[in-house]
């Protein structure tokens, strides 16, 4: 992996695969629970476009509501890469781990592919970075893990 600092959302137009946080709460009315992190700030930055309900029914499509999907491209260069099922969770190691497995294949597949990632599981997931770095160690280099620090 590759360590940038900075809003990877400044340099969207840069990456072949923009992946970013989530759980897989589907809400009542079929929108993905995007209420804070890296997911927020996709919604925000989605408007006006409806783009928890898109999502939403990606998710159920794939996997249900609080299943694990892992990654899951949803629309076009954006995916979500799944840390937890509930919102109100912690982010889960072995959900990083699944979702990281998912994105290493994609990189197979696509091998000149240039991926941007929030760092997973340490803000709204609660985690440290020592225990998830482990895990995103063994992301190649054209995945660009960022940090807003």
């Amino acid at each position: 992996m590759t360590r940038r600092q900075g809003n990877m959302f400044d340099e969207y137009e840069r990456a072949d695969l923009f992946c970013v946080t989530a759980n897989s709460y589907v809400r009542d009315d079929g929108a993905l629970t995007m209420g804070a992190g890296a997911a927020k700030q996709l919604r925000v930055w989605m408007r006006p476009q409806p783009y928890a309900g898109r999502l939403g029914s990606f998710v159920e499509m794939e996997c249900g509501h609080l299943g694990v999907y892992g990654l899951l491209e949803a629309d076009g260069r954006i995916a979500l890469f799944q840390t937890k099922t509930h919102w109100k969770q912690k982010a889960r190691l072995e959900v990083i781990g699944k979702s990281a497995m998912q994105l290493i294949k994609w990189t197979a597949k696509h091998p000149r592919g240039t991926v941007y990632l929030n760092y997973p599981g340490i803000g709204c997931g609660g985690l440290q970075k020592s225990r998830v770095r482990p895990i995103i160690e063994e992301l190649p280099d054209t995945v660009h893990v960022w940090t807003r620090e």
